[in-house]
């Protein structure tokens, strides 16, 4: 079946069942009724945590959206709990993608600044920022790494236009700058999804690290270790878990996590005000 106009009330009605009723399943269900393969080009808006995006049927982000709410529903939930718990002033989305975290955390700080250097997939977070009444939302059409330079970045399909990444046979070529160098103020809590350059702009936000000493949420390619390397002294890490009983995953306290996982690292005098 598509996903179109007529359509889309069965869409949100099966996103209504999984959440009054969060068994397993549900994805399946869903995407027997709407097979990735074969969707068409369908524009419409999909409210998210915060506000609204404008979604394509033919985006498997925006499916899995249309589906559980958000892109990362329960790293969203978490991450707006503690923005709300530390009274946030300035957050920095770094790998912004669309704008999905960026909307959503809009609503619970000051400012957030949104680092996305990918020209299409730039263009398509001002399209949603225009969306939103917010504006409170900072767009920069740049990456964040150690350096101040030009890097190769290989780009996917528009369907997937959230894993593109920094590497040496990329096909595009796009500016990067040291977070420290902008002078940012106030700076409360950090979410950094680059696809495997999370070290490089860790290492570009020493000093905002060091002065600031925010909470930071990172899709991590590394293991614990070096991860904790690159922070300050006294980080510590947490994980989302789920629980034996809870059908929501709460955070714990990790010395270890699979590469890949989204990892909170939280200065020690903080992660007392780490709830889920």
């Amino acid at each position: 079946m598509q996903i179109g106009r007529q359509t889309l009330p069965l869409a949100y009605a099966l996103r209504y069942c999984r959440q009054v009723l969060p068994i397993r399943g549900w994805q399946r269900v869903f995407e027997t009724v709407f097979p990735a393969t074969g969707q068409l080009p369908f524009r419409f808006q999909l409210a998210v945590p915060g506000g609204d995006v404008f979604a394509d049927a033919t985006s498997y982000l925006d499916r899995y959206a249309l589906f559980y709410g958000s892109i990362e529903p329960d790293e969203v939930r978490i991450v707006r709990s503690i923005l709300q718990s530390i009274e946030a002033r300035t957050v920095l989305d770094v790998g912004a993608n669309v704008a999905h975290f960026s909307i959503a955390m809009a609503e619970r700080c000051r400012t957030v600044h949104a680092f996305e250097p990918n020209p299409p997939v730039y263009a398509k977070l001002l399209a949603n920022i225009k969306l939103n009444p917010n504006r409170n939302i900072v767009p920069h059409n740049f990456g964040l790494s150690d350096v101040d330079t030009v890097l190769p970045f290989q780009s996917v399909s528009a369907g997937h236009d959230g894993q593109g990444n920094f590497t040496v046979d990329g096909d595009l070529s796009l500016p990067v700058s040291p977070g420290d160098t902008l002078d940012i103020d106030q700076v409360d809590f950090i979410k950094i999804d680059v696809e495997g350059h999370e070290l490089r702009a860790l290492r570009g936000l020493a000093r905002t690290l060091a002065s600031h000493r925010p909470i930071i949420m990172c899709e991590c390619g590394c293991d614990a270790r070096t991860l904790l390397d690159a922070l300050p002294p006294d980080y510590e890490l947490f994980a989302l878990r789920q629980s034996a009983i809870l059908a929501r995953k709460r955070l714990s306290r990790v010395d270890e996590f699979p590469i890949g996982d989204n990892v909170f690292c939280v200065p020690r005098e903080t992660h007392i005000l780490i709830s889920s």
